[in-house]
């Protein structure tokens, strides 16, 4: 051992463009910034903090944000266009929906001139909403932080964006808010403002403005979610369920967005506006990318076929019993109010609140029905202790009985609340047996099911 030296380990260095890759790779998928990624690489150089290491991360930030621009640039492929970088047009770096309709790529010929029943096929639909979350900080020196890809991907340039802005704004929102009265150049301290980039505001020059264009015809409809906190006529109006060609589309895209977005705005509210414009470009290109890349999972679409069948069986037996003379009504009516909506809305319930008629009215129309039928002899007289209206609502009583136990269960539970439950269940096994005996005079058919069962 004694003529054994240590082998000695010699550490590779580093190129500083595997730094750029890494980062790059995690920024937008795991919500890193510039100052925690240097900051873990100075605790790997020197864990103790002891030694004095060199503050590189303006430096990293700015190269790593070249890094994402120059790789935008490239997937773009502004590489094969001569002055490909300077000759970019407003959008083209955006990563394109390949499922939505586009003339250029994925629309049949003659697609314009096919049948109205047929022109949903390729309707585009666009969803509008506000981010309150994805707020930034208004910055002394903005000027000296332009942002890379301004207007080149996502979001639209920065000063024709101000100066429409400037066009919504009065004097009573100046007052209201910092963020206006720093872009109209009023006094404010600039610490205190907030600056939004999608804003109410904006959606009504949004709806103005396109309302201009030509050859293009507008739907409005109300998101499903966001449908329930308007009021209900204007829900019942606008509400994307009741709308034609819009299928099950609930139009909440955008608050998915804002679910993977929202993380990185802990961050990006204090960054300036030129690297925040850049870090969400970046973020929103890796969503795009990976939306279009689940778009050909064959599970989905295997499972929607399958789905497909189940609800057009389950359809076609609610349709069945469903009155001729009656749907030939609801048929019509819903074909007036989809041609001129001033018509009676098929979809608003008449008679007692808009969310309908209540249980207890329900309950005393099913026995003035059954006393009349009694009187004219239109059917015969059960020999029960209880009306058939009655007997419908024990069956709904233990319905709610067994609810109950359902969501007892799911909790936790103390030693008498453990009890309790158990003469929950004792007292519904009890009033099941009863029902079930009733079931022989008011449901005839129920014994040959129960034997077909066994």
């Amino acid at each position: 051992m004694r003529g054994i030296r240590p082998r000695q380990q010699t550490l590779r260095p580093v190129q500083p463009s595997t730094f750029w890759r890494h980062f790059a790779s995690c920024a937008p998928s795991q919500n890193i910034n510039v100052q925690d990624y240097v900051r873990t690489l100075e605790k790997l150089t020197d864990s103790t903090g002891l030694e004095k290491v060199p503050d590189r991360r303006v430096a990293f930030g700015r190269m790593a944000r070249q890094y994402s621009y120059l790789k935008m640039m490239k997937r773009g492929g502004r590489g094969h266009e001569a002055n490909g970088i300077v000759t970019t047009p407003p959008g083209a770096l955006a990563v394109r929906c390949w499922a939505c309709p586009d003339a250029s790529r994925n629309l049949p010929s003659g697609w314009d001139k096919v049948p109205e029943s047929k022109a949903y096929l390729y309707k585009l639909m666009l969803a509008f909403d506000a981010n309150f979350r994805l707020k930034n900080k208004l910055r002394a020196g903005e000027r000296m932080d332009p942002a890379l890809t301004d207007g080149l991907g996502y979001l639209p340039r920065s000063g024709p964006y101000k100066e429409h802005i400037k066009t919504l704004v009065d004097e009573k929102d100046v007052q209201a808010c910092a963020a206006f009265a720093a872009l109209l150049q009023k006094e404010t301290k600039l610490t205190t403002g907030l600056r939004r980039r999608t804003n109410e505001d904006n959606g009504r020059g949004y709806r103005r403005d396109i309302h201009q264009v030509d050859r293009i015809r507008l739907q409005y409809g109300l998101p499903v979610w966001h449908a329930e906190a308007h009021d209900p006529k204007c829900r019942i109006q606008f509400a994307l369920r009741y709308l034609l060609g819009v299928g099950k589309t609930d139009g909440e895209s955008t608050e998915r967005l804002w679910s993977l977005l929202n993380p990185a705005s802990w961050s990006t509210k204090e960054m300036g506006e030129g690297a925040r414009h850049d870090v969400l470009e970046d973020k929103i290109d890796l969503i795009n990318f990976e939306k279009n890349r689940s778009m050909g999972q064959l599970r989905r679409l295997i499972v929607a076929v399958a789905e497909r069948q189940r609800q057009g069986i389950e359809f076609q037996e609610l349709d069945d019993s469903v009155p001729k003379k009656k749907r030939r009504e609801w048929a019509k009516m819903m074909d007036a109010w989809y041609k001129d909506n001033t018509q009676t809305n098929p979809f608003e319930v008449q008679g007692g609140k808009l969310a309908g008629p209540s249980e207890r009215e329900i309950s005393e129309e099913l026995k003035r029905a059954e006393v009349e039928d009694a009187r004219a002899g239109i059917k015969p007289l059960l020999e029960g202790k209880m009306t058939i209206t009655a007997f419908i609502r024990a069956g709904m009583q233990l319905q709610a009985i067994q609810r109950r136990i359902r969501t007892a269960l799911k909790a936790k539970k103390s030693a008498d609340q453990a009890s309790q439950i158990q003469e929950l269940r004792l007292s519904l096994i009890k009033q099941m047996r009863t029902f079930e005996k009733l079931q022989l005079t008011y449901m005839p058919g129920v014994q040959g099911l129960r034997d077909a069962a066994v």
